[in-house]
């Protein structure tokens, strides 16, 4: 029942849920803190979540994140990598998600019934190009999706901007600004309609709290949190905790997380030194399955 449902969200949701497969996001930091993520993504991963946060990059930076989803239904892994030149910070990388072993049916006219014929793969890549200076950034990225023997195209625009004014963090993004067009193969044409996200995030000594406002126009109705007409709203909320504790330095630190990405609890822990940071992230699902995220970070 599970691959069913999978099948039916990575291939027969197109067009109004196109963009599906971007909101997986990048790195376990934002998975565990529910996806809120505008107002304090930092370093290589705000090319996903806001280029805004590109600026924050310092020096040369390195990460790699692997999600396997839906009790390991599906498998998303990105690697991407940043620098900082003057007062430019730049990243690039790629972004994929995948599922095998999708069963492909056929109808048994003897047997008077639907039977398996054979099995397919689905794979979404999206190659990504940010730069960012004072907080304000750009990504664009070129998208490749195949289904079967079916594949797609596409190109589109991310912007943010990130503030931060008496301690208060503010993040907003507009994801695929352009109304992101994917061209099947098929001769279909599809728009990743735009996608605004709105955040909020203060710090008090070691305790970081962020919410976020995610706003879309796709008429999703109750696959949303709140929706009226076209317009569509979901929550995130994420709090981190941050430890002190030297372990290998005087600025190590653990970290202990957790979060609600729309009506879903999530949770997860990180450990951070100068040089390199790992987290994880588990992301619950009633009907799925969980998910576990695990990322690596590098900066030299």
């Amino acid at each position: 029942m599970k691959g069913l449902v999978i099948l039916i969200i990575l291939t027969f949701t197109h067009g109004k849920y196109a963009g599906e497969p971007f909101y997986f996001g990048a790195g376990a930091r934002g998975g565990a803190m529910g996806g809120a993520m505008s107002a304090v993504t930092g370093g290589v991963a705000s090319v996903v979540w806001n280029p805004g946060g590109i600026s924050t990059i310092s020096g040369r930076e390195l990460m790699f994140t692997h999600m396997s989803s839906f009790s390991g239904l599906v498998s998303t892994n990105n690697l991407f990598a940043g620098l900082r030149r003057g007062d430019w910070g730049f990243a690039a990388g790629f972004y994929m998600v995948s599922s095998s072993g999708l069963i492909r049916t056929a109808y048994d006219s003897t047997a008077g019934r639907i039977v398996p014929a054979g099995e397919f793969g689905y794979r979404f890549t999206s190659f990504y190009f940010g730069a960012a200076r004072n907080g304000l950034g750009v990504t664009v990225k070129a998208v490749q999706e195949t289904i079967d023997t079916v594949t797609a195209i596409g190109i589109g625009l991310d912007v943010g901007v990130q503030k931060t004014i008496k301690g208060i963090r503010m993040g907003a993004v507009i994801h695929d600004l352009t109304s992101t067009p994917i061209v099947w193969s098929t001769g279909l044409k599809e728009f990743i309609l735009p996608n605004v996200r709105l955040g909020l995030a203060y710090t008090y000594r070691s305790l970081t709290a962020s919410a976020e406002s995610e706003v879309r126009f796709e008429n999703m109705e109750t696959a949303s949190t709140y929706s009226v007409g076209i317009l569509s709203l979901d929550p995130h909320l994420g709090i981190e905790w941050n430890i002190h504790q030297r372990i290998i330095d005087s600025g190590d630190f653990f970290s202990v997380r957790l979060g609600l990405d729309r009506t879903i609890p999530t949770f997860g822990a990180g450990f951070k030194t100068k040089w390199a940071s790992i987290d994880y992230a588990f992301i619950t699902h009633s009907v799925l399955g969980g998910s576990h995220r695990i990322s690596i970070t590098a900066s030299f």
